[in-house]
């Protein structure tokens, strides 16, 4: 069987399927869990909607992820959902873990002891359901437990996405 981008096999299906990836849009967000394993945070464009009632959201994450074990061992998360303008906080978030809560002016405790970024026009307060593996990765299931948006500011907002490689405007 031939795909349009070339012929389908493990190794090339992959790269068909990440090329063919590369070609969607996706809104960027930031998590931030912490537990006994310490704190996380990371940059995900694989935030989904699953259900309006209950609120409820998934993201993915790779098992070789830093964050990972931290992950697994939280029962809460913050998601943040990113606007354009905020692509040095995506990278932050995506670049080495050490350097990721560094600097102390852009974040916060919150009472659960879960860091929160500053100046995010959404962000989610969520119970981690579940975690299944898929292949490299795990899909986790968010219960959303507060919402907290800057209405005001969200017409005018536009949202950081993720295509082709890029941060873009929405």
């Amino acid at each position: 069987m031939k795909s349009e981008l070339g012929a389908v096999g493990e190794v090339s299906a992959a790269e068909d399927f990440r090329l063919a990836m590369r070609f969607h849009a996706a809104g960027v967000a930031i998590v931030t869990v912490t537990s006994d394993r310490g704190t996380a945070g990371f940059t995900v464009s694989s935030l989904a909607s699953l259900s309006l009632r209950p609120p409820a959201v998934s993201f993915n994450i790779a098992h070789r992820s830093s964050s990972m074990p931290v992950l697994q061992a939280s029962d809460t998360a913050v998601i943040h959902l990113l606007s354009a303008g905020q692509e040095e906080l995506a990278r932050r978030f995506s670049g080495p873990a050490d350097e990721r809560f560094a600097d102390r002016s852009l974040w916060r405790r919150s009472a659960g002891s879960v860091p929160v970024l500053h100046d995010v026009p959404v962000r989610f307060h969520v119970r981690l359901v579940d975690r299944i593996p898929i292949g490299d990765h795990s899909v986790v299931v968010c219960a959303v437990e507060q919402v907290f948006a800057a209405h005001a500011d969200l017409p005018a907002s536009r949202p950081l996405v993720y295509r082709d490689g890029c941060y873009q405007s929405g």
